[in-house]
């Protein structure tokens, strides 16, 4: 049986961090809102004329509203309606982007998807306006990603 929460509506992408143990929900209100891992109270059925869970923390995001996100074990990486990509510090996210960037046009939708992997500096954005991004983070500059390699084609 599943344990359920309450949460706004409009959001679409939910990712877990399981070093912090914090859950973070986004979508379209612009925030980013982190919840426990795991709810206080269990309830066997959503009563949706009740509201909505409160969150621990409700952190802005991008402004035409947040498309995707992704953790790493020290950052937090989200693509937005508006083009632009974040990375956030993961252990104190509430501070704002460390690194903002135009990845994707805002025409076709922003970013649309994005991609990471635990223990490689890079990470992937796609956008609709047909792109993909391959972001390099380098150690060596602080952590700041290079300028993207774009493609329309598939990389393989």
């Amino acid at each position: 049986m599943p344990v359920f929460r309450k949460i706004d509506r409009g959001s679409h992408s939910i990712i877990c961090h399981p070093e912090y143990k914090n859950l973070m929900v986004t979508g379209e209100d612009k925030w980013i809102k982190i919840y426990e891992m795991w709810p206080q109270e269990q309830f066997d059925k959503i009563v949706w004329k009740s509201a909505p869970t409160v969150p621990n923390d409700e952190i802005p995001s991008h402004p035409l509203g947040t498309s995707c996100i992704e953790t790493q074990p020290d950052r937090i990486i989200t693509g937005g309606k508006d083009g632009t990509i974040m990375l956030r510090e993961a252990k104190k996210p509430e501070n704002g982007a460390e690194f903002q960037a135009q990845a994707h046009t805002v025409a076709a939708g922003g970013v649309t998807a994005l991609s990471s992997f635990t223990g490689r500096q890079l990470f992937y954005t796609a956008g609709g306006d047909g792109s993909i991004c391959i972001w390099f983070v380098d150690g060596a500059d602080n952590d700041v990603p290079r300028q993207p390699v774009q493609s329309s084609t598939p990389i393989p």
